[in-house]
């Protein structure tokens, strides 16, 4: 995959069951070129206009292995996040860097996607000027633009996965970042892995709790956090 000046770049807008215009089409919004993976915060305000968030990698972006730690060249396009806004009226796509780290996979509040009372990105990070990787440390960005905060570790940390104090109920209860960060973190002095757990208030201060392994975990992408939690019975060995 990589980058082809002859094709033109989209978004797609497909209408979801339950618009509020049933006779709503499908928008083809074209754009500048630009690569993305991933997508953080997003809603529709009242102007016929979608705001989203989103990391974008730049027209040298491919797929080449870097460094043996990620599956594009981030030390030549590495991921950047920046905040859009389509008009569907006029059919108009702009969009604005929001944020000056090389970053990747930023999560949300799982129960609020869509929602415009969610602010909060928590993003995958090298926040070290001249340094696209290893993503080290956890970025805290508001899409509306108030102080940022930033947890610099002692490792090299994989997807921040948000967990909402209040499980299901945070759907209408207490603040978007009224929870707790999750990261994967890999100490490559030591080769084993920790678990860091960060208040999601307050990232930049640090650890509210580690969990300490005796050994590393090969890293995966993604991470979900539920409420509850799937544990089948144990059986019982018969004698």
């Amino acid at each position: 995959m990589r980058y082809y000046p002859d094709l033109p770049s989209k978004f797609v807008l497909i209408p979801r069951p339950g618009h509020s215009d049933p006779s709503a089409a499908v928008l083809m919004i074209e754009t500048e070129p630009f690569h993305i993976f991933h997508y953080g915060t997003a809603y529709e305000d009242k102007h016929y206009a979608i705001h989203f968030t989103a990391v974008c990698l730049d027209t040298n972006f491919n797929m080449k292995f870097d460094s043996e730690v990620t599956l594009s060249n981030t030390s030549v396009s590495p991921g950047q996040l920046f905040n859009f806004r389509i008009d569907m009226r006029k059919k108009l796509c702009s969009r604005e860097r929001a944020d000056q780290a090389s970053v990747e996979f930023p999560t949300v509040h799982p129960f609020r996607h869509g929602l415009s009372t969610s602010s909060y990105n928590y993003l995958m990070a090298s926040d070290r000027p001249g340094h696209n990787l290893p993503y080290r440390d956890v970025v805290k960005f508001d899409h509306r633009g108030s102080r940022r905060q930033v947890y610099r570790s002692h490792g090299v940390i994989g997807e921040p996965v948000f967990a909402p104090r209040f499980g299901y109920s945070s759907f209408s209860k207490g603040d978007d970042d009224d929870g707790y960060v999750l990261v994967q973190l890999y100490n490559p002095e030591l080769h084993r892995t920790e678990f860091i757990v960060l208040d999601a208030q307050h990232v930049d201060q640090g650890p509210c709790a580690r969990i300490l392994l005796k050994h590393h975990i090969p890293y995966g992408f993604h991470g979900s956090f539920t409420p509850d939690v799937f544990v089948s019975t144990p059986l019982r060995p018969k004698l």
